[in-house]
């Protein structure tokens, strides 16, 4: 009985960060900070359904689906899936968003304005890797 409550709490945290991660709330002063807690849930939406599924599976082997408690746990779950697998959806249009949004502002052949500068003279000793004292004089100077 404790357990399918302990999932059924699990469950309702779960589809409260996916319902954040999904509808954005701002929230005013201090209370913001909390906002970070969705950061996570919004950018990595894929592990946290494998993550959930892995619980899922768990709760469901301890008889999660014998309980109230638990079918309504599950529940939860499944529409947190739903949530989690429409977030990533999102993620793979925003690069057609961001590539229209590049070419209304600043036109068509936005690509050939982009120039990469080196960060080091052709022959110079550069090692393999930029370590943070490098990054440190490279900002530097």
């Amino acid at each position: 009985m404790r357990r399918s409550r302990l999932y059924l709490l699990a469950s309702a945290l779960r589809a409260a960060e996916t319902a954040g991660a999904l509808r954005f709330v701002a929230l005013p002063g201090r209370l913001s900070l909390l906002s970070f807690q969705l950061l996570p849930v919004s950018e990595l939406p894929l592990q946290h359904l494998g993550a959930m599924a892995v619980g899922t599976a768990l709760a469901l082997r301890r008889g999660a689906a014998k309980t109230a408690a638990g079918r309504a746990g599950l529940t939860l779950s499944a529409a947190s899936a739903a949530g989690l697998i429409e977030l990533e959806r999102r993620g793979r249009e925003s690069r057609r968003h961001l590539e229209a949004a590049l070419v209304v502002g600043l036109g068509a052949d936005y690509h050939s304005m982009i120039r990469r500068p080196p960060l080091a003279e052709p022959g110079a000793a550069v090692p393999p890797r930029a370590g943070v004292v490098r990054i440190w004089r490279i900002r530097s100077s």
